[in-house]
């Protein structure tokens, strides 16, 4: 049975779609989250130290956001999803960071990691108790 599964095409290529559909849906809020940042941040009289915390709010929100809109779709295992959603925003974070250089293992870094992955499955378990 479990070969069948493995090796369905069909099976496979429902299961990347689905990945890929996530994968975009995080990225779009994640996004969507960081432009309203940097528009509210370019408005208004923002220290260099309120950048973090602010930053770690929108990845926070759009984690949560995510993990809720996945455990309600899925219907079980909303940690799980959750945590998946924020692992597909820390993913976005880093290559971004990358890409553009600033890139640095730091507790920053671990920080907005902490509270992503916290944001997602808070988000997911949400998702899937409310009726």
């Amino acid at each position: 049975m479990l070969r069948e599964i493995i090796f369905d095409k069909s099976y496979i290529i429902k299961a990347v779609f689905r990945f890929l559909v996530i994968s975009v849906l995080c990225f779009f809020t994640v996004l969507l989250f960081m432009c309203i940042t940097a528009a509210v941040i370019s408005k208004m009289n923002f220290s260099y130290d309120m950048l973090m915390p602010v930053t770690a709010a929108a990845i926070a929100l759009s984690a949560a956001l995510d993990g809720y809109v996945l455990s309600r779709y899925f219907k079980e295992n909303g940690l799980i999803w959750g945590m998946f959603a924020a692992g597909i925003i820390v993913v976005f974070l880093i290559i971004a960071s990358a890409k553009y250089g600033t890139f640095a293992l730091s507790d920053r870094l671990f920080t907005k990691i902490a509270v992503a992955v916290t944001a997602g499955a808070i988000g997911g378990i949400t998702g899937v108790n409310i009726n």
